[in-house]
């Protein structure tokens, strides 16, 4: 059967209360290829996104790396608690706010 990792020498802390509410829709969007073409429609890219935005991956450190050593400008703590516009989720069509994600790299700040 399946067991927990955590022991008497590695207890693991639960917390008995939620004290954030945070609503994370997954989709796909496009992203223009300024000064090129790309292969999606009207010469985009296609891109996946959570809550509209596209992460970027940082070039200079890694995020861990960056929280570590206290560098600032590798990424952002506000990423979104809820999409930027609520929408019928379960709809075929969406509205076209939602077609073009934002590039960032942000996590979700505590």
């Amino acid at each position: 059967g399946l067991r927990s990792l955590a022991s008497h020498d590695h207890p693991v802390f639960v917390p008995g209360r939620v004290d954030e509410n945070l609503l994370y829709t997954i989709g796909l969007g496009l992203i223009s290829c300024p000064g090129q073409s790309c292969g999606g429609p009207n010469g985009s890219r296609f891109a996946a996104s959570m809550n509209n935005i596209s992460f970027v991956l940082p070039t200079s450190f890694s995020i861990l790396q960056a929280q570590q050593l206290g560098k600032k400008g590798v990424f952002t703590t506000d990423f979104p608690d809820n999409p930027p516009l609520q929408f019928d989720y379960t709809a075929q069509n969406i509205s076209t706010a939602l077609s073009s994600p934002v590039k960032d790299t942000r996590v979700k700040g505590h």
